[in-house]
């Protein structure tokens, strides 16, 4: 077995038949911006599971919502949305941008 990968027996229960199956297990370093981390952290805490089997799941969830074409990966439809034209020239928009900022309510 070459270093880095683990072998676990993960149990799968179905009508009171517990089935078991070895599933082998890479390990692998990803680096996460310091506030996504601390939110995946808190669930893991609150849901009472380990980061990595939260984030497996997490992956897990995302290939089932992809799929495979060959070599290329075909994300689900993200949602367009026509709202109409712009009502002010490109040039202003800076401008009217700030503006309703600073005086909401405009």
């Amino acid at each position: 077995m070459s270093r880095g990968k683990n072998n676990y027996n993960i149990p799968s229960v179905d009508r009171n038949i517990i089935h078991v199956y070895t599933v082998s297990m890479e390990k692998i370093q990803i680096l996460f911006p310091e506030p996504v981390l601390k939110k995946v952290r808190k669930i893991a805490e609150i849901e009472d599971r380990t980061l990595s089997e939260l984030i497996r799941r997490a992956v897990d969830q995302w290939l089932d919502r992809t799929s495979i074409s060959g070599s290329k990966v075909h994300s689900p439809e993200v949602p367009v949305y026509h709202c109409g034209s712009i009502l002010i020239p490109a040039k202003d928009l800076r401008e009217a941008a700030n503006q309703s900022r600073l005086h909401p309510g405009l």
